[in-house]
């Protein structure tokens, strides 16, 4: 399984008897994972932001490797920020947000 080969791989980064090296291989695992984590915060944002995304998040909660992504980098799944549109129903002009 993919979890178990990363976390064998950064305990044996943490072994590095070099203590400079050592130190080198797990800032630049740190720095991945942050990078990684901002741009995932900034797409669940814009997802649930857009209109008619029920779709999509229904999607990604079904699979795992979303899941497991998400859980790597201590994110929630994102939760629609505002009601979904009725599909052909009238819609108020006073209830749309640009």
């Amino acid at each position: 399984m993919e979890s178990e080969r990363i976390e064998s791989l950064v305990a044996r980064c943490e072994a590095i008897p070099d203590p400079a090296l050592r130190s080198d291989v797990l800032e630049l695992l740190r720095m991945v994972l942050e990078f990684h984590a901002e741009a995932l915060a900034a797409m669940l944002q814009a997802a649930a932001e857009a209109p008619h995304i029920e779709a999509l998040l229904a999607a990604w909660r079904r699979e795992a490797s979303v899941a497991a992504l998400l859980e790597l980098h201590s994110l929630p799944f994102p939760q629609p920020t505002r009601p979904p549109v009725p599909q052909g129903d009238f819609v108020p002009l006073a209830t749309l947000t640009l």
